[in-house]
């Protein structure tokens, strides 16, 4: 009988928006016809009830693995990811792992030195950096 090896499953979960649902900026299934709103309704992503929902959806699809947005201490995303997210009682054997938003803190000529002579480099269109991501 052969095993089959461990995998870890993971998904991007961004804590972001907390009471103000997608910063007001709307989403794809509002503008269908009929309007799809979100199963939790229109919801704040730092309530322990919706991050409960969130980890139960998650173990029922054999995710294991939150990868968070972070963009510095005192951020809303540090602040629900250690006050909510890190504490909750629900938990459990589920991981966190930190994605570093580093936008606002490394100038795009910055980036571009790091790996520009790698073929490891990942391009999008040949350009070594995302046209869309409002770097200066």
């Amino acid at each position: 009988l052969n095993r089959v090896p461990d995998i870890t499953v993971g998904v991007y979960y961004y804590p972001w928006h907390q009471n103000d649902f997608h910063n007001g900026q709307g989403y794809l299934r509002d503008l269908l016809q009929p309007r799809q709103e979100p199963y939790l309704g229109e919801y704040d992503d730092s309530n322990p009830k919706v991050i409960a929902q969130h980890l139960k959806w998650s173990r029922q699809a054999n995710v294991r693995l939150w990868i968070t947005s972070w963009f510095g201490p005192d951020h809303m995303t540090d602040l629900t990811i250690r006050n909510v997210i890190l504490p909750h009682e629900q938990l459990h054997d589920h991981k966190i792992a930190v994605h570093y938003e580093t936008n606002n803190r490394i100038k795009k000529k910055d980036r571009n030195n790091i790996f520009e002579n790698s073929r490891h480099y990942y391009t999008l269109d040949g350009s070594p950096d995302d046209p869309n991501d409002g770097v200066a």
